[in-house]
């Protein structure tokens, strides 16, 4: 006799579908969140870039003047995204708001998915449900608590991303879009990419011996 297995990331999909609009909902009624300080060091040199002023910053740890010089605070990929949003959606609190909140509820979905079984047993389904839960309740600041004018929710998606494609096994083409991620990852944070190198050290050892497929891909 079969029994019919409740399909959890349907449920999921469904719930951060619904949560996700009633938040941006409250979002775009509710008075604006004002950024705190590291909007300077992030965000700054994006708005600069999409009013044409090039990927320079002023007043940050690696620029402490009021000359704008190349971005070199830290890697260049989250303010370019942030720019090319701006350009896209205006400058402004609400959306910067909006900004933060897509991607630490994007943050949040990615953490879940990777976490939770599509099928599972009922102690198993209820601890998948019961998370569900707390990151809906929490979409706004994501599955941690970070400053929201960091790239730490964009990074975070990124190594997501980078362990979800050696979720079916670590086949040569498998650890090689996972390794780019994790490169894509490097252009967000290095913290990213120190984190996302050692989580996946730690899953091509206890895997097995993968790299031995790694040296004859065509076989």
């Amino acid at each position: 006799m079969t029994h019919h297995q409740t399909d959890l990331w349907k449920i999921g999909a469904l719930l951060f579908a619904g949560a996700i609009a009633i938040w941006l909902l409250f979002l775009l009624v509710s008075p604006p969140r004002f950024p705190g300080g590291d909007v300077t060091c992030f965000k700054d040199p994006g708005v600069n870039l999409a009013q044409g002023r090039g990927l320079v910053e002023v007043i940050t740890p690696a620029n402490p003047t009021l000359v704008p010089k190349f971005y070199s605070n830290y890697p260049p990929l989250f303010p370019a995204v942030y720019g090319a949003y701006v350009s896209i959606f205006g400058i402004g609190a609400k959306a910067d708001s909006i900004f933060d909140f897509v991607l630490s509820a994007a943050a949040s979905v990615a953490f879940w998915f990777s976490v939770t079984p599509r099928h599972a047993a009922p102690g198993r389904r209820s601890l998948g449900l019961i998370l569900l839960g707390i990151l809906i309740l929490m979409l706004p600041v994501g599955p941690f608590w970070t400053q929201r004018e960091r790239p730490d929710a964009m990074g975070f998606i990124t190594m997501m991303a980078s362990l979800w494609a050696l979720r079916d096994g670590l086949t040569p083409k498998r650890v090689a879009l996972s390794a780019f991620i994790a490169g894509l990852g490097s252009l967000i944070s290095p913290f990213t990419f120190a984190m996302n190198g050692l989580a996946l050290g730690i899953i091509i050892l206890i895997e097995g011996e993968p790299l031995q497929s790694l040296r004859h891909p065509l076989k």
